[in-house]
């Protein structure tokens, strides 16, 4: 009892250390919080939908940020329910963030049993996108429910009862929560594994919990079918296509790197090490990962956002260092290093507006030289 209180203790001592570090590292952006709940540009489509579910969202120009919304059921859904306000939203968005790095912190433990790689290991999450969406983005509560739906189905994979619901859920927040689908798959296969090798058959069986993964993605698809036969209900398909990318590829390595930052770092170096190991299957995951997620990424407006949706596959990552005991506090250190002397930068198409959120120590330096200069 002792054991398991003073492990708990730690675990709960490294999640609010990483979120200090995480805001101390990127000033939250409380005020654009309440501009965003006195602003119907940012919340009409869901409010619409509160009322009305099935709403087709057809009135909308295609382009619009409302007409993208007329499958994103989760959170208008709960909305109606409980009778949420915006402001309400905020608030639980906040409470899921601490549960976004428990989470983290706990997949991380299972896989290092270390405390200091833990803690290392939720602060590299805690300073990218994943980890800061919930304080520094105000843009209508979505990204922070689907990381923590991501996460909490990879902590309970082995759960139908929690398995089930949080791939529902996360099929109907956001379209790029559907993709997040294959490292879920992923983490079903291969995080319980204590072998450095998985053969195709076991990636495809369906003898565990990824069969009920496979049954949520039919079910849902086939409610999608359903929806937009009877109730005329689409999503615009020029919100996301190649000529996105075509005409906003100055920006793409931008956006690219301001989403997770040194985690590329992880993603790239775990490509070499399983390639020099000759682990062919995790070699092609993680590229067939690097590729999809990218893909999709660069597909959209705002691609800070649509790439942090690749930092659980890190996870994995972790997960094959473990398995050849390949010591991976330096990497982890080194990236750590680099998200915080990068600064966060949210930006969304070519020429669109950004602000930088510079770390906060930055600003000391900023106000000790402007005092000096006096």
């Amino acid at each position: 009892m002792n054991v398991l209180y003073s492990h708990n203790v730690k675990i709960v001592g490294i999640v609010i250390l990483a979120i200090l570090v995480s805001m101390f590292f990127a000033k939250p952006k409380w005020e654009n919080v309440q501009n965003s709940v006195n602003s119907p540009f940012m919340w009409q489509g869901k409010l619409e939908k509160k009322e009305n579910l099935l709403n087709p969202m057809s009135h909308y120009h295609p382009m619009s940020h409302e007409a993208k919304q007329t499958f994103r059921l989760t959170i208008p859904f709960f909305m109606k329910i409980f009778n949420l306000d915006p402001i309400h939203l905020y608030i639980f968005q906040y409470i899921l963030a601490f549960f976004i790095y428990l989470f983290w912190s706990i997949l991380s433990y299972k896989i290092f049993q270390n405390y200091q790689l833990v803690l290392l290991s939720t602060c590299v999450m805690a300073t990218t996108y994943f980890g800061r969406s919930f304080y520094v983005d105000s843009w209508g509560a979505l990204d922070t429910y689907c990381y923590f739906l991501i996460l909490l189905a990879m902590w309970g994979r082995k759960k139908v009862y929690i398995l089930t619901p949080a791939t529902i859920a996360l099929f109907f927040v956001d379209e790029r929560g559907i993709i997040s689908f294959f490292t879920i798959w992923l983490s079903i296969k291969l995080f319980d594994t204590d072998r450095s090798s998985i053969t195709w058959k076991q990636l495809v069986s369906l003898k565990d919990t990824s069969k009920y993964l496979i049954g949520v993605f039919i079910a849902c698809m086939a409610v999608r079918m359903y929806l937009s036969l009877f109730h005329g209900m689409h999503t615009p398909s020029e919100g996301a296509d190649i000529s996105m990318a075509i005409e906003q590829w100055k920006s793409i390595q931008r956006g690219l790197f301001v989403g997770i930052i040194g985690v590329w770092g992880i993603l790239f170096y775990s490509l070499y090490f399983s390639y020099i190991k000759k682990n062919y299957m995790f070699f092609f995951m993680i590229g067939f990962g690097i590729l999809l997620f990218t893909g999709i990424s660069v597909m959209v407006i705002d691609i800070y956002r649509s790439i942090a949706y690749i930092v659980p596959l890190v996870l994995l990552c972790f997960k094959l260092f473990s398995l050849y005991s390949h010591d991976v506090k330096p990497i982890l250190i080194v990236i750590l290093l680099i998200n915080i002397m990068s600064p966060f930068y949210v930006i969304a198409g070519d020429g669109a507006s950004g602000s930088y959120y510079y770390p906060v120590f930055f600003d000391i330096l900023f106000k000790m030289k402007s005092m000096i200069s006096i």
